[in-house]
């Protein structure tokens, strides 16, 4: 994900076991996650303290 924000940034992904995170990221910046999913819905947000808190979140749906 990248992060054309002056603010710090990161993306990380959770649900069904899978707890992961990119590397926090200032402007111009890309933070990547990796993880194997398996068909479902896990979350997306940036574990920058505050952020998840304040609404940077959304839903990622893996299909079959």
């Amino acid at each position: 994900m990248a992060n054309p924000s002056e603010v710090p940034h990161a993306i990380g992904i959770r649900g069904k076991g899978v707890d992961e995170t990119g590397e926090t990221v200032g402007n111009g910046g890309t933070s990547r996650v990796e993880a194997d999913l398996e068909p479902g819905t896990y979350e997306l947000f940036c574990p920058v303290g505050g952020h998840e808190e304040a609404g940077m979140t959304a839903t990622l749906v893996v299909e079959d």
